[in-house]
């Protein structure tokens, strides 16, 4: 049986037989059939983030791998396309070729939870991926005597989002102050703390629609 034999990998077959006489005749072959039908593997094609999450501004890698029968297909074409939250069509943004062994790649930077997909010639199940993005969110603080002034922004950039201010002295976070953003998407504030103490400062916003919630890099002020 010939079943077991992937014709993408053995196109050809060479066929090798032995006649012997018995001595009382002379064999005569007239006709010799070998009948070998068999179905191409299909087209394999893999897709991957990494990270599957990330800020905004920050890129993410985009991977994978095209194959044929386990082996790796060289110098194809590979079609990357996106579709940000809130649109309904896939729009391409990159074609690539594969490396000797298959694998492609490439980076991109979302700016909201976005679908990637990608394809290529006799790809019939596109793979897809779903990268969120958290809002990000800077932070600066100063002291002069017994107040605290803080600044910083968001991204992307929203008018009127409310950023809620934190401090620690000690194990809890407490809310400092909440602000809105400006049209430039810029916030900042002073208030009274007790001088004398180490503190903690973090900034903090909510979700919406096609972007996690974010949250600053802590800031700390010695006495």
């Amino acid at each position: 049986s010939l079943a077991s034999i992937p014709a993408s990998s053995h196109p050809a077959i060479r066929v090798v037989f032995n006649l012997q006489s018995s001595g009382q005749a002379t064999p005569l072959v007239h006709s010799f059939t070998v009948s070998y039908t068999t179905q191409a593997a299909a087209v394999g094609l893999t897709l991957v983030g990494s990270p599957l999450k990330v800020v905004f501004g920050k890129a993410v890698k985009l991977s994978g791998l095209l194959s044929q029968g386990g082996t790796g297909l060289a110098g194809q074409s590979v079609t990357l396309a996106a579709k940000p939250f809130g649109t309904s069509v896939f729009k391409v943004f990159a074609t690539v070729t594969t490396s000797s062994g298959g694998a492609y790649s490439t980076s991109t930077k979302p700016k909201k939870q976005t679908a990637y997909t990608a394809s290529a010639s006799g790809v019939t199940a596109p793979p897809t991926v779903i990268v969120n993005v958290a809002q990000r969110l800077t932070l600066s603080v100063r002291r002069s005597g017994g107040k605290v002034y803080f600044k910083g922004t968001l991204g992307p950039k929203k008018r009127r989002r409310v950023v809620v201010v934190q401090v620690r002295a000690g194990k809890r976070w407490k809310v400092l102050a909440r602000v809105k953003t400006s049209r430039r998407s810029t916030f900042k504030g002073v208030r009274s703390l007790t001088p004398g103490h180490k503190y903690n400062f973090r900034a903090k916003t909510g979700k919406y629609p096609g972007l996690l919630a974010g949250t600053s890099r802590i800031v700390r002020l010695r006495r």
